[in-house]
């Protein structure tokens, strides 16, 4: 599941780019959250430490399985939101 979560940063980028782009003030300054660990390598660093784990190497399908779980649950809520 922090494999989803980490690499959704990566696509705030992309929301905060937009964001900072709308005329609206209260809209580009609204985005706080998105920027977080802007400037930092945190996605290599989360991945070295995920190809590390020993939890990761002993059971790599269950890694897998709640990679999958957290892409279904982001897509719930999308259908529901």
């Amino acid at each position: 599941m922090l494999y989803v979560l980490e690499g959704s940063r990566l696509g705030g980028k992309q929301l905060l780019r937009r964001a900072l782009a709308n005329p609206d003030r209260q809209m580009r300054s609204a985005t706080r959250y998105l920027g977080h660990g802007d400037g930092r390598d945190l996605w290599r660093l989360f991945l070295e430490r995920l190809e590390a784990s020993p939890t990761v190497a002993s059971a790599p399908d269950a890694a897998v399985a709640g990679a999958r779980d957290a892409f279904s649950l982001f897509a719930a809520g999308e259908a529901h939101g």
